[in-house]
Parts: structure tokens; sequence; C-alpha cells
């Protein structure tokens, strides 16, 4: 769990098993593509404590509320839900997977 100014930032089991499964295979054509996907993927999350609702909401949430957004790096859908308390990464899927309505 990361602690930043606003809400806490923690990742699903789920989500964090989605990550090292994407670095792991990012790593076996290059090492370094590995580092800047992983860098580019946090640098993105960074923002979230502080401003939520920075990225769209998530299209692929059905009956979205509004508390679920998703955005895009390097060809990686990552999605999070905003809470009370904390906002949590729910997964991190490459875009080129059949989408997952949920």
């Amino acid at each position: 769990m990361e602690k930043r100014k606003g809400r806490e930032l923690e990742w699903s089991e789920i989500a964090w098993k989605q990550l090292i499964e994407a670095l792991e295979t990012i790593s076996l054509d290059s090492l370094q593509g590995a580092f800047i996907v992983e860098d580019a993927i946090y640098n993105a999350l960074e923002a979230i404590p502080e401003n939520p609702r920075i990225y769209p909401l998530d299209s692929l949430k059905i009956n979205n509320d509004g508390s679920y957004r998703a955005f895009v790096v390097f060809h990686y859908r990552i999605s999070y839900k905003i809470q009370s308390d904390v906002i949590v990464v729910l997964r991190v899927r490459h875009t080129s997977r059949e989408p997952l309505g949920y």
C-alpha cells in the first residue's frame, strides 16, 4: 500500500499479479522496456490520490456510478475504483486482450 497525499492507493491482488505478469512478459524481449512500462504506469498512478477523477470513466464497467475509472499506458489498460478512503487498482490488462465487462 502506498501512502500519498489525499487517499491511499492500494492494489487488488489480481491487479498486482497482472502487473507482474505483464512486466515479466515484456522483460523476455527487453528488460529496459519492462522498466519503462513500469515507470510509466507508476507515474500515471501518482496523480490519482490527489485527483481521483483525473482519468475518464471506465466504459467497460456495467452500471458505472462514476467511481470506476480507467486509462491506458503503453497498451496496458489500468482500471481503478474510487472509495471514500482509498483508491483501489483493480486491473492491468493489455488492450489487445478481449475486454471483460464487470
